[in-house]
């Protein structure tokens, strides 16, 4: 089962461990209050280096892209 990450505008994020088909929400551990769950990107922390860079530059290049300053032949 995937472990999906919730928030709760009290105590914090925390991980919930449901069927991948579940669409019901999460009550916090602690307060008991509804939770809003956190999408993430999966598993990019178990990736290559290099992919997990191209990753990381192509997120940070979304909104404002990286300006090239020369030209490598």
């Amino acid at each position: 089962m995937p472990l999906y990450e919730f928030n709760c505008t009290t105590c914090g994020s925390f991980d919930v461990r449901c069927a991948v088909g579940a669409r019901e929400g999460a009550s916090c551990p602690r307060c008991a209050t509804p939770a809003t769950r956190v999408f993430t990107t999966p598993l990019l922390d178990r990736l290559a280096s290099p992919l997990r860079g191209a990753f990381a530059r192509e997120e940070r290049s979304a909104h404002e892209p990286d300006v090239v300053r020369r030209v490598i032949r």
